[in-house]
């Protein structure tokens, strides 16, 4: 019973962690890649918590996504100023006439050749923007766009170190599991082994000795289960930190220390979460965007220049020819696209508003609960610490019952069954406090800053 509920919770968190890979527990269980021993007696190099969240930040693949996501941004900018600089175009020809044309003219002692058999032209061309109202704007929004673009970064760097920190704490629950349920083998053991003894001095039936074997094969599948669960918790670890190399999680000082008051994690959680700025950035960009279509209403100057030359003289004698001037555009009629797109931004723009007071309030509920959780877990950790020295004090109590006669084989088996439930909400209860540390700081914005990362 005890250790249904610990690996349901467990297989929640473990859920958690791989859902940024998109893969299931089973999916992780069966990658063949070699990850953390499978059992505790192998050895594996030792990982603490800052060590995992280094190796994360450096190779996991959703933030080498995210890191691509900022740069096709910054190329949208790049692109957004094309509008406002100089263009300039050169074109080479040849062409081969099917005859020559030349006007001879009175008085001219040579004619004037208008088209070459072997004709030869080249051209260049160059536009300078002068006045492009809604190109500024334009670069601005693509500015803010990518502003966001690196501030959404950094909240998938804050989702996937957290979700790195939640497979390592799982790791560390699960091998103190592993522990517990050894310990719990050790006593069925021994009490098969005391029951066989008495056995053997008449003292008691071979009910006795089934029930004793019955507690020591659950106890041993209870166990293999328990290793099981820690490869799985591993081997997602190793998924999360795109790492090769089998580990062992150190699980630390389990003692977090007490948070400020939870009207300053709140106000922090609005100044330092990612998720704001981003959501503020875009805002910034939907109102550019507008103001970008607004002014495409208005025309555009540029100012021209053409060259050319070629190896003919034509009417004006000389083989080349150049013009220079300014020229204005004024598109009157698009079939909506700049009302449509103005339209579009204005309404992406009330979106995104929404989205913002919403993250707000759920910023605040979220800080509040986690807040009040911290403290219940931490609370849970003592008490299951009280329960496991009680257990311990009821089993010796029982057992030394038993051997006087005036306890059954039942109550012994009892007594070691509440042991064994008590150690397993123990680790449960350790793995729940880190984990509630862990939270309320990324709810509160201060991880994954105050982390120093390499």
């Amino acid at each position: 019973m005890f250790l249904v509920s610990f690996l349901s919770k467990r297989s929640i968190i473990l859920a958690g962690a791989l859902g940024v890979l998109g893969i299931t527990p089973a999916a992780a269980v069966a990658h063949e890649r070699q990850t953390a021993p499978e059992r505790a007696g192998q050895s594996g190099r030792t990982l603490t918590i800052d060590e995992a969240l280094q190796i994360a930040n450096k190779n996991n693949r959703d933030l080498q996504q995210a890191k691509a996501r900022v740069d096709q941004a910054h190329a949208a900018v790049l692109q957004a100023w094309s509008a406002l600089l100089p263009t300039a175009n050169a074109q080479g020809k040849y062409t081969h006439n099917y005859k020559e044309v030349a006007i001879g003219f009175p008085g001219l002692t040579d004619p004037i050749v208008i088209q070459k058999g072997e004709q030869l032209d080249f051209g260049l061309t160059a536009l300078v923007p002068l006045i492009v109202p809604w190109g500024y704007p334009s670069v601005q929004a693509a500015k803010r766009n990518e502003e966001a673009g690196r501030a959404n970064q950094a909240v998938t760097t804050a989702q996937v170190l957290y979700s790195a920190a939640q497979a390592y704490y799982a790791c560390a629950g699960a091998d103190e599991l592993v522990e517990a349920r050894k310990h719990a083998v050790v006593v069925a053991q021994k009490a098969l082994d005391n029951a066989r003894a008495r056995l053997e001095a008449g003292v008691v039936n071979r009910v006795e000795v089934k029930r004793a074997e019955l507690q020591l094969v659950r106890a041993q599948q209870a166990l293999v289960e328990s290793e099981d669960t820690a490869a799985a918790t591993y081997r997602a670890l190793g998924t999360v930190l795109n790492m090769h190399d089998p580990v062992r999680v150190i699980a630390g000082d389990v003692s977090p220390a007490q948070p400020e008051p939870v009207e300053t994690l709140t106000a922090n959680a609005l100044t330092l979460r990612p998720e704001f700025t981003a959501i503020r950035k875009t805002i910034e960009g939907n109102r550019l965007v507008v103001t970008s279509n607004w002014l495409r209403w208005v025309p555009t100057v540029s100012a021209f220049g053409n060259l050319r030359a070629f190896n003919y003289g034509g009417f004006a004698g000389d083989n080349y020819s150049w013009a220079v001037g300014l020229q204005a555009d004024w598109l009157l009629y698009d079939a909506g696209i700049r009302d449509s797109s103005r339209v579009l931004a204005a309404a992406q723009r009330r979106e995104n508003e929404a989205r913002l007071d919403l993250l707000k309030d759920q910023v605040r509920d979220d800080v509040y609960n986690a807040d009040r959780q911290l403290g219940t877990k931490r609370r849970a950790l003592e008490t299951a610490k009280r329960s496991v020295q009680l257990s311990k004090e009821t089993l010796d109590l029982v057992q030394v019952q038993h051997d006087a006669g005036t306890a059954t084989q039942l109550d012994l088996l009892q007594a070691q069954d509440a042991l064994v439930g008590s150690e397993v909400a123990l680790a449960q209860a350790h793995f729940d406090l880190s984990l509630g540390a862990l939270s309320l700081e990324r709810l509160s914005g201060a991880f994954p800053g105050n982390r120093n990362f390499k």
